[in-house]
């Protein structure tokens, strides 16, 4: 299996399926991605790891998805900037969520919306900016871990039982 996207509709088959998830075969179907430093499949491998309790893989996991984000991947900017957001990190968080946003990724153009909309995280209350990117997030392209590009979702984590 050596096409890109077969892969990476092997290894969201795989994670949605009714069996256990097994994590070590995860990283089989994936690595010949990994291998080349394709974005989405980084950020998938990331967002995997993130969801571990060891500290060595969460740092792993920040590393992938910088990785992603270096490549411009917009779903890696904006996992990246959230990563930033929940560690309380503001400086390096929006001008993430900004370069995002400029790429048209909805959930960057959601919080910045929303950032103007409330007026935090030293934003200036701006209605009229609010809604221009509220209405850019509804005509823009989605993604999440489940889906990939879909019209239904954006920036879905996993979650293991």
């Amino acid at each position: 299996m050596n096409n890109r996207n077969e892969i990476l509709k092997d290894f969201r088959e795989h994670y949605n399926s009714d069996c256990n998830i097994n994590f070590r075969r995860l990283k089989k179907i994936i690595k010949p991605l990994i291998n080349i430093r394709d974005p989405e499949a980084l950020l998938l491998f990331s967002m995997l790891l993130n969801n571990n309790d060891s500290n060595i893989k969460k740092r792993l996991s920040l590393e992938l998805n910088e990785e992603a984000a270096r490549l411009k991947f917009p779903p890696a900017l904006s996992a990246l900037a959230e990563w930033y957001y929940n560690e309380g990190n503001y400086a390096k968080c929006y001008p993430l969520y900004q370069q995002a946003a400029d790429m048209e990724e909805p959930h960057a153009l959601y919080v910045l919306s929303t950032a103007y909309k409330l007026g935090i995280d030293g934003f200036n209350k701006n209605i009229e900016l609010a809604n221009e990117y509220e209405e850019r997030a509804k005509k823009a392209k989605k993604w999440d871990f489940l889906e990939g590009y879909n019209d239904k979702f954006i920036l879905y984590e996993p979650i293991f039982d």
